[in-house]
């Protein structure tokens, strides 16, 4: 198996090859959030045996590039169906502010909070697959989710009460 350093220093090789694969592909402003999926996206594979070289970082990158574009293609088409429907503006600015002030929650979670929840919600690990990834009980997995959600539904009040 992996030792921890071993982890930490292929991640930030996968994490520079995703700069370098996206740096003349997309926008800096949305780089980032790619170049994150692919580190995410190479902490699974990685916890599933297999060997993080750079083709394999390569393929993953390439992946996140397709689903993006994918989404991107979605989202166009929703926004021009948006545009014909008049009356659905405000539904559609509702929806936006939730993703903002989630997306802003989320920010101000403790790395490991924002963590038990991407395992959870994001790759939808159940709780033996994060104990495992993080090398802790099933129990203290539990709870740590719990109290991250906990956490993140305080944080969305907060921004609720102040917005």
């Amino acid at each position: 198996m992996w030792r921890e350093e071993d982890k930490e220093r292929l991640l930030l090789d996968c994490r520079r090859q995703a700069h370098e694969f996206f740096r003349t592909r997309v926008i800096p402003q949305e780089a980032e959030d790619l170049v994150s999926e692919v580190v995410l996206r190479s902490a699974v594979a990685m916890a599933k045996g297999y060997d993080l070289r750079p083709p394999l970082v390569h393929v993953i990158c390439r992946e996140v590039l397709v689903d993006y574009l994918r989404w991107r293609q979605r989202h166009a088409a929703v926004e021009t169906k948006l545009g014909e429907c008049a009356d659905c503006s405000v539904e559609w600015e509702a929806e936006a502010i939730l993703r903002i002030d989630v997306h802003s929650a989320l920010k101000r979670l403790k790395r490991r909070e924002r963590a038990l929840l991407e395992m959870r919600f994001i790759q939808d690990m159940d709780y033996v697959a994060i104990a495992d990834a993080l090398n802790i009980r099933v129990e203290t997995a539990k709870k740590g989710v719990q109290r991250s959600l906990k956490r993140l539904g305080e944080l969305l009040d907060e921004l609720e009460g102040s917005g």
